[in-house]
């Protein structure tokens, strides 16, 4: 019998679902001890729906954790549309991207996916792929500032703009893992500190 092929949107729907459904079971009990049954389990979807679009874990928490990432920088880039601010400082860009992760509560899981990936050479790979693409997002964000603080037109594969990019990205890492043992008014203060110093960073 001839079955049709999903369309476009409702396949890409699908893949969100099944990583959603992966990112939840990742928060609970960490990817070393998640299996794909339990990812099935989680879904509501068959074993052969998962399959056919995921074929291994590390393939899974690569599309969950972009997806995550993806969304949030929209959420960033609607932000600074809607204030009307053409460029945007390393200190702005961290508070907003910390501030949609720790609404979003993707925080938790990407700690867990970090703390594996030393003992895990799959999902290490798939940390350096994702960490990849952040810094590609950010150094977008941040090539306008970068330029403007420099006098020159810059680019965003530029060194200094990758390096200023690369702060950042480190001081959300450090914030997020500062979140799982601080006080929410520890961590308020530690933010604006360190917005105020990526402002100020030479780089």
């Amino acid at each position: 019998m001839y079955v049709p092929r999903l369309k476009e949107e409702t396949r890409l729907a699908r893949r969100r679902e099944i990583a959603e459904a992966a990112l939840r079971c990742f928060a609970r009990q960490g990817f070393a001890a998640t299996s794909m049954a339990d990812i099935i389990a989680e879904s509501g979807l068959s074993a052969g729906s998962i399959y056919s679009h995921y074929d291994s874990k590390a393939a899974l928490v690569h599309e969950a954790a972009k997806e995550i990432l993806d969304d949030r920088f929209r959420q960033v880039v609607a932000a600074i549309d809607l204030d009307g601010t053409a460029t945007i400082s390393p200190g702005r860009l961290f508070l907003a991207v910390v501030e949609t992760m720790f609404v979003a509560s993707a925080g938790p899981v990407l700690l867990r996916v970090w703390a594996e990936m030393p003992v895990d050479p799959e999902l290490a790979a798939v940390g350096v792929k994702n960490v990849g693409f952040m810094r590609a997002r950010v150094s977008e964000l941040l090539v306008p500032w970068v330029g403007a603080r420099a006098g020159a037109e810059l680019t965003a594969d530029d060194p200094l703009v990758g390096r200023t990019a690369d702060l950042v990205i480190a001081a959300v890492q450090g914030l997020l893992v500062r979140a799982a043992f601080d006080e929410p008014e520890t961590l308020a203060a530690l933010r604006q500190t360190l917005a105020r110093a990526l402002d100020t960073a030479e780089v």
